[in-house]
């Protein structure tokens, strides 16, 4: 009996040894397509992909793409992995990358297919700011799915501690980890002489980020900041609602929106500006976040999501409460009234920034994986 006992013990070592030394070879990630991204989880993949070999990925969904090619995408996504998993030996787990709402449906049918044909181990990476928002006004059947999806996840990867709290109250997880987004760090910024205090909003157009509150402060004080600022708005969403209230308004000389931006544009932007403005109703832990501190500017942000981690008041930014326009005026007035702190904090937000340095997130999502097998391992010494 114990020399059976000691080959079972044997053979889940080797087992755990060869699983383990396929590294990334031994995963397939699934979320939205990631090239010509126009949102947050775009952008993680994107670093991803540049910095993990191999990257075995198939895209989810598309931003671009409208009505029927959206479904098609879907349907070849399906295919493509019951394909890649039928085929590829290699493949353990399936890292998939969602959110709420429809991104949350599209991943439960993969659920579906990968735990319960295939019998493979996966990770579910959670993004965006409205998932307690989602559950909480789901239907009784559809929070049964939520729950069932969630439950049954070998191991749940969210942004925050804050996140992390949300899950462990709600859901009986069976492993949940804290990954914060990845940033490739930014070197050789230059530090220019500051005459008019540039402001920068990057990110979706819409109610939910804040860009009509700001657009409100920015209106009521017209006489003001068209002397001392410059604000500049790049992104996706309702551009033309934004185009119409800034001519409404007569902002123009002062306030500018420079459309969908991405590469060199991007960094243009960034290098350009001297303070970032985020103040969301709603996030996970924002990539335009970790990205201006990369570029080493302070950030105006709300208390929201995994934001509080990342900034601390009067060191790298300053946080308000969502749609408190008049803490929103007070932050911005206060960088154009001492712009000397603009570098003091830009500093410490570009020292915050590299604990965000994807080398270290990669070695941490590795570690992520891991768990999975030492915790498969356990359950069948269990047995």
């Amino acid at each position: 009996m114990s020399d059976f006992k000691e080959g079972i013990t044997v053979k889940l070592i080797v087992e755990l040894i060869t699983e383990l030394i396929m590294g990334f070879e031994a995963i397939l990630f699934v979320g939205p397509n990631y090239k010509a991204h126009k949102g947050g989880i775009g952008a993680v993949l994107d670093i991803y992909a540049r910095n993990i070999d191999p990257f075995k990925f198939t895209p989810s969904f598309d931003g671009n793409y409208n009505g029927l090619r959206k479904v098609g995408l879907y349907l070849l996504c399906l295919f493509k992995v019951f394909y890649q998993l039928s085929r590829d030996g290699q493949i353990q787990i399936v890292h998939i990358h969602g959110a709420s709402k429809g991104s949350f449906y599209r991943k439960y049918l993969l659920f579906l297919m990968i735990k319960y044909i295939f019998r493979k181990k996966i990770a579910y990476h959670m993004h965006g700011g409205g998932f307690s928002q989602f559950y909480a006004r789901s239907s009784f059947l559809q929070k049964k799915l939520i729950e069932h999806f969630v439950n049954n996840t070998d191991v749940l990867i969210c942004l925050s501690r804050s996140w992390e709290r949300y899950f462990k109250s709600q859901f009986n997880t069976k492993s949940i980890i804290v990954l914060n987004n990845p940033i490739e760090q930014v070197n050789n910024i230059t530090i220019n002489k500051i005459s008019t205090v540039e402001f920068l909003f990057l990110g979706k157009i819409c109610d939910a980020k804040g860009v009509f509150d700001l657009l409100t402060v920015i209106k009521d004080n017209l006489d003001v900041y068209k002397q001392k600022a410059r604000f500049r708005f790049g992104g996706n969403g309702e551009t033309a609602r934004l185009e119409k209230f800034i001519r409404e308004h007569h902002l123009e000389s002062f306030v500018s929106f420079e459309g969908w931006v991405s590469g060199a544009e991007k960094h243009q932007l960034l290098s350009r500006a001297n303070v970032f403005l985020l103040p969301s109703y709603k996030e996970g832990l924002p990539m335009s976040i970790l990205e201006a501190m990369n570029y080493g500017l302070p950030v105006i942000s709300t208390t929201v999501g995994g934001i509080p981690e990342v900034i601390k008041p009067g060191t790298n930014g300053f946080l308000i409460s969502p749609g408190d326009n008049k803490a929103l005026k007070e932050a911005i007035d206060y960088f154009i009234e001492h712009p000397e702190d603009i570098f003091k904090m830009g500093r410490q937000g570009k020292l915050r920034s590299r604990d965000f340095d994807i080398h270290s997130i990669k070695s941490e999502l590795m570690a992520a994986y891991e768990s999975i097998y030492i915790e498969n391992r356990n359950l069948k010494r269990e047995f």
